[in-house]
């Protein structure tokens, strides 16, 4: 009895929902008041900072599950660069930015241990954090559907933030849920079709349109991988790469801009959006190798639509380009790339084809919104371990040989 009871593996569900619920928080407190939302941002902070410290220390002990890691050097590049920037650009800044270096990098290490030693309380626990707030979300607007407070620029505020705000949570999370019923059950479950549904009708109800296009992208990349139980990683990235390109620098460009707007008279601004992007294009390229620096304010341009925080130029790509050169932004691809790649090397896993619709949406929605991108790392930091992510059962890609 007691060497059975000794050969037991701890139950990690739990340790890990508290490890995690920090990192995987909703961004309505940066609407709320002033003293709520400073108690609230130091909570998450100081919050992640533990939980990181503690993912380092439980990486240390089991430091053996950590080889073949070597995209770790990517993050840990990654960092290093934006570090180095706001330390040249933007001093006062660092301590901030380093505190969002450490808790990155823990996150990193979390996940990656996470996937290799408790993968299974991993699923659990990452769908039990996501699932409670998309459905903390949806009850309170059936209380409140016009919702319970208003955001500084004057959108409806809801538990996940504005109505812009609330894909960035419920996408990962409809994501991790069905990565969840596929591994432990072997299909999408009704639970995990509902989260779907719950979080669609939530993105519906608000009418945040890039939000809904994002969720159709990924529900039609879903039912494509469940009919022909396959998808081309490399195709969809390429597919992204296109439309990236042709929407940042076509509707940002004066000529594009100037011909539909006055020949099609049609609005191509989406809300002030392109003229932030024609700006971040000057800006990039007045430092192009190492940015501004995080947190760094670029000129009465970037707070013109806000009198309260510097506004972000409402992309990711763009700005990661101002805070970190184009140097952040390569090792930012590579770690795509490589996430990528490692889908492609385990053609039989469907949960691996399911990671990269997830992430080929994350990225489709990040053209036009600036979302944290620490669900972008828990995402892509599965995916590189999607070796060891093998479905419980037997439900793999049956591969067509041509004879």
């Amino acid at each position: 009895m007691n060497e059975k009871a000794k050969g037991k593996k701890p139950n990690m569900v739990w340790p890990l929902v508290l490890l995690l619920f920090p990192f995987i928080q909703q961004r309505a407190y940066t609407d709320h008041p002033k003293t709520t939302a400073i108690l609230l941002i130091m909570f998450y902070r100081y919050a992640a900072i533990l939980s990181a410290t503690i993912a380092f220390v439980i990486c240390f002990k089991y430091k053996r599950h950590l080889r073949n890691s070597k995209y770790i050097t990517l993050f840990l590049l990654y960092w290093i660069v934006y570090l180095v920037s706001t330390l040249l650009n933007s001093p006062s800044n660092f301590l901030y930015v380093f505190s969002h270096a450490y808790s990155g990098m823990g996150l990193v290490y979390l996940v990656t241990i996470a996937c290799r030693k408790w993968k299974k309380d991993f699923f659990k626990a990452a769908s039990i954090v996501y699932s409670s707030w998309i459905y903390l979300d949806f009850l309170v607007f059936l209380l409140f559907p016009d919702g319970y407070y208003k955001t500084t620029t004057g959108h409806t505020g809801h538990v996940l933030g504005d109505d812009n705000a609330l894909i960035f949570v419920m996408l990962p999370g409809a994501i991790i849920v069905v990565c969840n019923s596929l591994y432990n059950f072997g299909k999408v479950s009704a639970w995990a079709w509902l989260t779907i549904l719950v979080s669609t009708f939530c993105i519906t109800a608000v009418w945040a349109v890039s939000g809904l296009l994002t969720m159709f992208v990924f529900i039609g990349l879903l039912v494509y991988i469940l009919i022909r139980r396959r998808l081309e990683p490399r195709l969809m990235l390429l597919g992204l790469i296109l439309i990236i390109v042709i929407v940042l620098v076509g509707l940002s460009n004066p000529f594009i801009s100037n011909f539909i707007e006055n020949t099609l008279e049609k609005d191509i601004t989406l809300t002030g959006r392109t003229i932030l992007w024609a700006q971040a294009f000057v800006e990039i390229l007045e430092k192009p190798l190492l940015g501004y620096g995080g947190y760094f304010q670029y000129g009465e341009w970037y707070i013109y639509m806000t009198d309260i925080n510097p506004y972000p130029c409402h992309t990711p790509y763009l700005q990661l380009m101002l805070d970190g050169g184009f140097i952040l932004f390569i090792i930012f691809f590579i770690i795509i790339v490589a996430a990528t790649e490692s889908i492609r090397k385990a053609p039989t896993n469907i949960i691996g084809y399911v990671l990269c619709a997830g992430l080929i949406a994350m990225m489709f929605n990040y053209i036009t919104e600036y979302s944290t991108l620490i669900h972008l790392y828990i995402i892509v930091t599965m995916m590189l371990n999607i070796q060891y992510l093998n479905p419980k059962h037997t439900y793999v890609i049956q591969r067509r040989i041509k004879r």
